[in-house]
């Protein structure tokens, strides 16, 4: 029963755009959900821009005076001679019609319902009109949106949902999620790859004084040589593993000349233990 009552509404609807298609050259626009407040708000801010870019072409509601902006509505007319009906949006829930006949006014209604599809999407708004925009109808509208606004219009009686994100929103849960989860991951991924320090040695004096973690002796005894050769007063030598590779790392008291000597005896360690010679 639900079902038929619906088909019935829907096809006095159409009726409604029919008659009032053949009474004057009107654009038509139905919400089938109620709007979302912030949504909104962002749509009439930027018909507003809309109407102070068409400066004279519009009036209050009886064609003369200021239009009527408000956070969440906007009411306005064509001046003068060239008024015809309001234009109000939101205007009441279910179905609105504006009948412009054409008169100059009729660029700032299309204009507006450009933007009105940028921030509703047909599910929400069904927007139609008598004129068609492949046919230069909506030109006037298309270039008074552009002009202010600075985006590309679009057709919006058969527009996808391609909606313009709101100023200072967050994301939707379901991005958040996604985020949240990308992070972690990334937490996870830093922590199993993130270098170790399987051993410190501290020079001072001109040799080996200490070391802190497990290193091989006789790379113990070289480092000490060669510290010694080198006369380094004092310096670290730190061993970062990644997995089964390590890089050493060097504190800036270490002369260049010396840290190749301990790179190439630490290299010379390592094809002692793969060749199973005592290290």
């Amino acid at each position: 029963m639900k079902c038929v009552a619906t088909l019935f509404l829907a096809t006095l609807a159409a009726a409604g755009m029919t008659t009032e298609a053949r009474a004057g050259y009107s654009h038509y626009f139905n919400w089938n959900a109620p709007p979302d407040e912030a949504r909104l708000r962002a749509c009439i801010a930027d018909m507003e821009r809309i109407v102070a870019a068409a400066g004279r072409l519009v009036a209050g509601l009886d064609g003369s005076g200021a239009p009527i902006v408000e956070p969440l509505k906007i009411e306005f007319n064509g001046r003068g001679e060239s008024a015809h009906e309001t234009f109000l949006f939101p205007g009441k829930g279910g179905f609105n019609f504006c009948k412009t006949q054409y008169k100059p006014y009729d660029a700032v209604v299309t204009a507006c319902l450009i933007a009105a599809r940028d921030y509703f999407p047909p599910s929400t708004l069904t927007i139609a009109s008598d004129g068609k925009w492949d046919e230069g109808d909506w030109a006037d509208g298309a270039r008074l949106y552009a002009k202010a606004l600075g985006r590309r219009p679009t057709d919006p009686t058969n527009d996808p949902d391609n909606l313009q994100p709101l100023p200072n929103q967050p994301p939707d849960s379901t991005s958040l999620d996604k985020v949240i989860l990308i992070g972690i991951g990334l937490v996870v991924i830093w922590w199993i790859a993130r270098p170790r320090c399987a051993f410190t040695l501290f020079v001072e004096g001109n040799k080996l004084d200490r070391v802190r973690g497990e290193a091989p002796r006789q790379f113990l005894m070289d480092v000490d040589d060669i510290c010694r050769q080198f006369s380094i007063p004092r310096g670290t030598v730190r061993a970062l593993q990644i997995r089964n590779w390590i890089r050493l790392v060097f504190s800036s008291d270490i002369s260049p000349e010396c840290r190749q000597r301990i790179r190439n005896t630490w290299t010379a360690h390592l094809w002692r233990r793969r060749l199973g010679r005592p290290v």
